[in-house]
């Protein structure tokens, strides 16, 4: 699973939130020796560019965004670049991946434009669609000095196995505990497929010396409320998800809000693995 491909990409929009952000992706960065791009979008749907009309707007995000990055790059010693871009959303994430080899996307879970405020996980699940890379998306800042726990919502579904290797790699380079959670089935077919799925993470994380553990939710409860109290109960850093949960685990506003600990959402790419080593 390790691969050239190293560099974060931080979607920045100006705000408290993307500052709390980009500090998920300097410890990240850190922790991997990896570069970082702070990435400015101006958000335009122009279906005949219109980008022109942007042009004063581009300057004046470009001389801010060139001093918030020497800032943190001094503060924090990471190697930190930045971009300033006109256009769709969905389709500068996707051609920056492309272009610079970027293996995680790092964003605000809401982000300003033009004054206005987009709920970015759409445009990142439409950019990021068959990229099996992951994105982070949250307004909080980090927990902790490091991941120390993640939780794990254990699937019946055959997308969970491709969130496997991604939680080996980041048990070993932040040395954390896995925590995965299991729901209540009485599907005989669901509960098939899950006992596949926990074999085969059971495997997995025995053959890598991963540290790991596997709770049974409670019957009376909502799945993802469970999850959502778990992770409170243990303090977790992070919810390791597929992105096709994503609306699971956002759709219950008070909870989603309430949890400290960001989604790690990875879009599902049949037998296609990466990671961001």
């Amino acid at each position: 699973m390790v691969n050239e491909n190293k560099t974060i990409l931080v979607l920045w929009d100006f705000t408290q939130n993307s500052k709390n952000a980009v500090q998920h992706a300097i410890q990240l960065a850190q922790a991997a020796n990896s570069p970082i791009i702070l990435m400015h979008i101006i958000q335009n749907n122009s279906l005949f560019g219109g980008k022109g009309k942007h042009t004063g707007l581009k300057a004046e995000c470009e001389g801010k965004l060139n001093i918030e990055a020497s800032q943190l790059k001094k503060h924090h010693g990471v190697d930190i670049n930045w971009e300033v871009n006109v256009g769709k959303i969905h389709k500068i994430v996707k051609n920056t991946i492309a272009d610079k080899k970027i293996s995680l996307v790092i964003s605000p879970w809401t982000y300003v434009s033009k004054g206005k405020t987009l709920a970015i996980n759409k445009f990142l699940k439409r950019g990021l669609k068959n990229i099996q890379i992951p994105y982070i998306s949250t307004d909080k800042a980090p927990a902790h000095s490091k991941y120390l726990e993640i939780v794990v919502p254990l699937d019946y579904d055959k997308k969970f196995k491709e969130t496997i290797h991604w939680l080996v790699y980041l048990a070993k380079l932040y040395k954390c505990n896995i925590n995965l959670i299991k729901p209540f089935y009485t599907d005989q077919g669901k509960k098939k497929q899950m006992a596949n799925n926990i074999f085969f993470t059971k495997k997995v994380f025995d053959s890598n010396d991963i540290v790991y553990g596997i709770k049974t939710a409670k019957k009376r409860n909502p799945f993802v409320q469970e999850v959502y109290d778990f992770t409170q109960k243990i303090d977790a850093d992070l919810i390791m998800i597929v992105a096709d949960k994503t609306e699971n685990y956002t759709s219950n506003t008070r909870l989603h809000s309430e949890s400290k600990a960001p989604l790690m959402c990875l879009s599902p790419k049949k037998r296609v693995y990466q990671s961001f080593t």
